[in-house]
C-alpha cells in the first residue's frame, strides 16, 4: 500500500485525516497527498462527519502533482473533481460538467477515486461497480480533497486505501 498520509502544508492535516475548518486564508483551500500518482491506482477516502453539502463545499479527486490554489485561492483549475453535491468539475475548470454521480455525500460513505490502465478517471460512492467516469487524463497527480474556506462544524475526512493497481495480462 502506499503512504495514506497528506502533507503537511499548515493546514487541518494529520497523518491520513484532514479536518475542514475555516483558514486565515483566501475563499478555498485544500489537502493534498504525499504520494504523487503516474499511472493506474484505486484511493478511498472516508468520510467520518461532513455537515455541508452544495457546489464546491467539498471537491475530491486528483491536482496536477506540482500545482495548488491560484493567486485567488482555487484549485479546480488544476484539478479533476467529484464535489459532494455529486457533480463533477469538467477537468482543469471551475465549470462544473453535465455529469453527475446519482448519490450526495452522507457520513459514513467512502469516496473511491480510481485511474485505470487506460488513464481513465473514475470516482464513485461505496461500491466500485457503480462507479461513473468522469474524463481521460494522463500524468503525475495527486490526491486532494479542496474546501471551501466557511465556518464548518469540525467536518472530517479520512484517506483509508492508497495502492497501485496491477496490470492484468
Amino acid at each position: 500500500m502506499l503512504s495514506l498520509n497528506w502533507l503537511d502544508e499548515g493546514k487541518s492535516t494529520k497523518c491520513n485525516e484532514v479536518r475542514n475548518k475555516r483558514h486565515n486564508i483566501n475563499n478555498y483551500w485544500l489537502a493534498r497527498s504525499e504520494e504523487i500518482l503516474d499511472g493506474a491506482f484505486m484511493c478511498k477516502i472516508f468520510v467520518e462527519n461532513i455537515t455541508c453539502i452544495k457546489d464546491w463545499h467539498h471537491g475530491a479527486g486528483l491536482i496536477k502533482f506540482d500545482k495548488n490554489v491560484n493567486e485567488n485561492g482555487f484549485y479546480g483549475y488544476a484539478s479533476i473533481l467529484f464535489m459532494s453535491s455529486s457533480k463533477f468539475n469538467s477537468p482543469f475548470n471551475r465549470g462544473s460538467s453535465i455529469t453527475n454521480y446519482p448519490e450526495k455525500w452522507k457520513n459514513g460513505d467512502e469516496i473511491l477515486i480510481k485511474r485505470d490502465h487506460e488513464n481513465n478517471i473514475w470516482f464513485g460512492l461505496n461500491d466500485e461497480s457503480k462507479m461513473v467516469k468522469s474524463c481521460t487524463e494522463e500524468g503525475k497527480f495527486r490526491i486532494v480533497l479542496g474546501f471551501l474556506n466557511k465556518d464548518k462544524e469540525n467536518e472530517v475526512f479520512k484517506m483509508i486505501y492508497l495502492q497501485k493497481l496491477c496490470q492484468n495480462k
